[in-house]
Protein backbone atom coordinates (compact mmCIF):
# COMPACT_ATOMS: atom_id res chain seq x y z
CA UNK A 1 0.00 0.00 0.00
CA UNK A 2 1.22 3.24 -0.88
CA UNK A 3 0.38 6.41 0.91
CA UNK A 4 0.76 10.19 0.91
CA UNK A 5 -0.19 12.68 3.51
CA UNK A 6 -1.49 15.93 2.73
CA UNK A 7 -1.78 19.26 4.98
CA UNK A 8 -5.06 21.25 4.09
CA UNK A 9 -4.53 24.78 5.12
CA UNK A 10 -7.45 26.37 5.47
CA UNK A 11 -9.65 23.75 7.87
CA UNK A 12 -6.20 22.56 9.40
CA UNK A 13 -6.98 18.97 8.55
CA UNK A 14 -4.28 16.34 7.78
CA UNK A 15 -4.89 14.08 5.37
CA UNK A 16 -3.44 10.42 4.78
CA UNK A 17 -4.35 9.19 1.45
CA UNK A 18 -4.03 5.12 0.79
CA UNK A 19 -3.23 3.82 -2.67
CA UNK A 20 -4.65 -0.10 -2.41
CA UNK A 21 -2.99 -2.96 -4.28
CA UNK A 22 -6.08 -2.70 -6.82
CA UNK A 23 -5.55 0.81 -7.65
CA UNK A 24 -8.50 2.46 -5.17
CA UNK A 25 -7.90 4.91 -2.71
CA UNK A 26 -8.81 5.14 0.58
CA UNK A 27 -8.58 8.48 3.11
CA UNK A 28 -7.97 8.91 6.75
CA UNK A 29 -8.64 12.55 7.99
CA UNK A 30 -7.51 13.87 11.19
CA UNK A 31 -8.84 16.83 12.73
CA UNK A 32 -7.00 18.70 15.89
CA UNK A 33 -9.09 20.91 17.55
CA UNK A 34 -8.01 22.57 21.08
CA UNK A 35 -9.21 20.27 23.44
CA UNK A 36 -9.62 17.30 21.02
CA UNK A 37 -7.33 15.54 18.09
CA UNK A 38 -10.66 13.24 16.01
CA UNK A 39 -9.55 11.13 13.24
CA UNK A 40 -12.08 9.92 10.53
CA UNK A 41 -11.04 6.33 9.65
CA UNK A 42 -12.25 4.55 6.69
CA UNK A 43 -11.79 0.95 5.66
CA UNK A 44 -13.92 1.27 2.70
CA UNK A 45 -13.38 2.90 -0.78
CA UNK A 46 -15.93 5.89 -1.27
CA UNK A 47 -18.17 7.28 2.03
CA UNK A 48 -21.83 8.20 1.80
CA UNK A 49 -21.71 10.35 4.80
CA UNK A 50 -20.76 14.12 2.54
CA UNK A 51 -18.03 15.39 5.10
CA UNK A 52 -16.83 18.68 3.64
CA UNK A 53 -13.38 17.54 4.63
CA UNK A 54 -13.06 14.46 3.01
CA UNK A 55 -12.48 13.31 -0.35
CA UNK A 56 -13.88 10.18 -0.10
CA UNK A 57 -17.44 11.43 -0.28
CA UNK A 58 -16.93 13.11 -4.01
CA UNK A 59 -18.19 9.85 -6.03
CA UNK A 60 -19.86 7.77 -3.20
CA UNK A 61 -19.30 4.40 -1.89
CA UNK A 62 -17.82 1.88 -4.21
CA UNK A 63 -19.48 -1.30 -3.66
CA UNK A 64 -17.42 -3.43 -6.09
Amino acid sequence: IDAEKAFDKIDGTKKYLFKLNDGNIIETVAMDYDTRLTLCVSNQVGCRMGCRFCASTIDGLSVS
